[in-house]
């Protein structure tokens, strides 16, 4: 049994608000992903919540640049989409938890201990940050990425964090996203994992392995070379 999960695309509007792909690279951008994905031949796979910008760009419009990637998002048998903070208007659901080998895992996009990241000044920041994006220089942009992820990663970080070591009091594993960094970290209660992103040009992801040989499930951090 292998899964692969994936979180944070960001899939905007094909502008240069757009974390994943301006329009002109959206296609091959999604075609890569795709490969990526199905380069590890899961028997599923975990789409772990911010899949879309919803706090930029209306679902529609983001159809319209995104349309074949978004076809194998949802439509693909293997694919489950979970929700994110930026994609929480989305029906569907915030965790989702199995068993393989014994093992009792949960998968979750991480935000719920940090009721900041469904605010409205939250919201406010990310549209703010998009005109930036949209308008101005992008040396402009970058000092305000800075900027902002100064103020917000750590306690990004920080919270994700503890709400994985809540959810290994149940739990062997918990694997989120939201940091957007790329982790695998043993805790006193089990393992915590987090996906990274799929954004500007970066492909990073975290696969679930059953071992035929041991009562084991092998968690691996993958990245595109």
């Amino acid at each position: 049994m292998r899964i692969f999960i994936v979180s944070d695309l960001h899939l905007g509007d094909g502008t240069p608000a757009d974390d994943f792909a301006l329009k002109a690279n959206a296609l091959a951008q999604g075609e890569k992903l795709i490969s990526f994905i199905n380069d590890h031949n899961p028997d599923e796979i975990y789409f772990n919540g911010d899949i879309y910008e919803l706090w930029q760009h209306r679902k529609k419009k983001i159809k319209r640049i995104h349309g074949p990637l978004i076809d194998f998002i949802e439509h693909d048998p293997r694919s489950v989409v979970l929700k994110g903070n930026h994609d929480y208007k989305l029906t569907g659901t915030l965790t989702h938890s199995f068993q393989m080998n014994g093992k009792k895992i949960l998968i979750s996009h991480g935000f719920q201990n940090n009721p900041r990241m469904t605010s409205w000044f939250s919201r406010a920041l990310c549209w703010i940050q998009g005109v930036i994006e949209r308008t101005f220089n992008p040396h402009i942009d970058t000092a305000y990425r800075r900027f902002i992820n100064s103020l917000a990663n750590t306690q990004v970080v920080i919270k994700t964090r503890e709400y994985a070591e809540t959810q290994l009091e149940d739990y062997d594993i918990v694997v989120c996203g939201h940091t957007h960094h790329l982790l695998k970290e043993e805790l006193p209660n089990g393992l915590y994992a987090n996906t990274s992103c799929c954004i500007n040009g970066r492909l990073e992801g975290v696969l679930l392995e059953t071992d035929a040989d041991a009562d084991t499930v092998k968690v691996s951090l993958v990245q595109m070379p």
